[in-house]
């Protein structure tokens, strides 16, 4: 009876320490989502100390891995006031961490009785890692390890459940994430004071480009350093290691599917396979067997058995592009195979059950979509758990030069150009301009500038013109929708009603030639002259 009551003393022990665990989780999520890069570091050393008195424990570091991966160094730790701290650097090849588990995403859960002979020989190194018994869990961004955190305990041996530690490694990933932020902002305000320093054959007011490319300003291919990209890259570290639905919002050409793809590579799928359906390419009776795909003999013309994307993104990552052009009746079907993880091929009786994160991406007002009966509520609301915006360039204009800079290293490379300044006045124009087809707009103009240009200075291949201007001074103009109709007509006119190619308005208007007939067809927009 005793031993029972003891059991079960010990069950509600365990459960109330999972519950303040899981409080401390999200506090310390909040805690570092609302930081500055300047106080990420003082809020890691906080963080340490309330994990040490939340699970009882001796000692919780957390470690910086050097950029050859060779080292571990000790950039904050908390231990429990009787006993000494011990800072340094310790080789990572610690003869009880393997570089397999190191390399890989899975903690290493040592006990005193447990470690090999050869960590006697090492002295630091097991004062600076071990104690009785501890875990050392390894954090990886884009597949590269960056920081490990260690919890120990120095005068009792102690058993580390798999649900603690997996919850150790959900606070790991918290504090990595906020501490590559602030690396990434250091890295940021050096280059910026480096270039300032610089000079050279550019004139005062040019923006000369330096030898080496900017990887610095990019956050795993997102570039920008504005306040409402911050937003963006504290809301994608929060989520990307989870396995949560992530709705990404944001007008046509701002980036949603490079986020898209930095989420995956963020996530603990990175492994696995990323497909991407884009739903505003697809015709309607396509769209279904593409997703859930289709038997053979399914409908007439169907003469072999097709895998879905759903199946090909299992245990992996599935971006829905555009997903609001799904038809209504898809829909249901969609959202069964996002609640339930479940679906039927067409023509098939057979349910096929996968394990996919979804990502969706829309350029549309899904709230206005769901008011005008064109989305299903119940679908929406599945899809609404971590939305993200991505802005628009008008709205984030620091960026711009950092962005010029970047396409005119890419296009140097492929072009096999040395362009090497950008003229003040150039820039001017750049800042200056609305960017209606925001950064994939940018990335085409350096593209044609970088093609017309010769000699080390940037010349801009056209005269940029705010041609949304005057559609927006009409009187005649009641909403968003009869805007978007107006400016593609004029740009279909002014190309002859070419769509492809690069004098056709797609490029233009800095739009896929798929996704500007999609447009076409929702606005009623029919090619009025075949392009000659």
């Amino acid at each position: 009876m005793k031993k029972v009551k003891a059991e079960s003393s010990l069950k509600n022990e365990k459960k109330q320490q999972f519950f303040e665990l899981d409080r401390l989780i999200l506090r310390l999520s909040r805690q570092f989502a609302g930081s500055s890069a300047t106080e990420i570091e003082e809020k890691i050393g906080l963080a340490l100390q309330q994990i040490v008195e939340c699970l009882d424990i001796g000692r919780c570091t957390f470690w910086e891995v050097s950029e050859d991966e060779t080292e571990l160094r000790c950039i904050r730790q908390y231990v429990v006031p009787k006993l000494e701290k011990v800072y340094g650097v310790t080789p990572k090849q610690s003869p009880w961490i393997s570089k397999d588990q190191w390399n890989g995403n899975c903690s290493c859960n040592v006990r005193n009785e447990d470690r090999v002979s050869g960590a006697k020989t090492n002295k630091d190194a097991s004062l600076l890692l071990g104690g009785k018994s501890f875990i050392i869990s390894p954090f990886h961004i884009a597949g590269k390890a960056v920081a490990g955190m260690t919890f120990s305990t120095l005068e009792e041996d102690r058993e580390f459940s798999p649900e603690l530690v997996s919850r150790l490694n959900l606070i790991g990933e918290i504090i990595t994430g906020a501490f590559y932020r602030k690396k990434i902002e250091e890295k940021y305000q050096q280059s910026i004071g480096d270039m300032r320093q610089q000079s050279g054959p550019a004139q005062a007011e040019d923006f000369p480009l330096r030898e080496d490319t900017k990887k610095e300003f990019r956050y795993q291919g997102i570039i920008g350093n504005s306040e409402s990209m911050q937003n963006v890259f504290i809301k994608m570290e929060q989520v990307a290691p989870t396995d949560s639905v992530v709705l990404i919002l944001g007008e046509t050409g701002t980036g949603k599917g490079v986020l898209a793809r930095t989420i995956h590579e963020l996530s603990n799928r990175n492994n696995k396979r990323i497909v991407t359906v884009n739903c505003a390419a697809l015709t309607p009776n396509l769209i279904e067997s593409e997703l859930f795909g289709r038997e053979k003999g399914a409908y007439t013309g169907s003469t072999e058995m097709q895998i879905g994307r759903f199946e090909l993104a299992d245990k992996g990552t599935l971006v829905l592009d555009e997903f609001t052009e799904l038809p209504l009746d898809l829909q249901a079907k969609l959202l069964r195979a996002i609640q339930e993880g479940e679906f039927e091929r067409l023509g098939s009786p057979r349910t096929i059950r996968v394990d996919v994160r979804i990502l969706a991406l829309t350029s549309r007002n899904l709230k206005e979509e769901v008011s005008k009966g064109r989305f299903r509520q119940d679908l929406y609301y599945r899809l609404d758990v971590f939305p993200i915006t991505m802005p628009p360039l008008r709205e984030r204009l620091g960026d711009i030069p950092l962005l010029v800079e970047h396409f005119v290293e890419q296009f140097n490379r492929k072009m096999q150009k040395e362009i090497k300044n950008i003229p003040g006045g150039v820039m001017a124009q750049l800042m200056k301009y609305p960017w209606p087809g925001n950064v994939r707009e940018l990335e085409h103009i350096i593209e044609r500038s970088v093609i017309v240009t010769r000699g080390t200075s940037l010349q801009l291949a056209e005269k940029l013109e705010d041609q949304t201007l005057g559609l927006m001074e009409e009187n005649a103009v009641t909403n968003l929708a009869e805007v978007e109709k107006r400016h593609i007509l004029k740009i279909l006119e002014k190309t002859n009603w070419r769509i492809d190619g690069s004098k056709g308005a797609a490029v233009l208007l800095g739009l896929h030639p798929n996704t500007l007939r999609g447009r076409m067809q929702k606005l009623g927009i029919r090619l009025q002259k075949i392009p000659s």
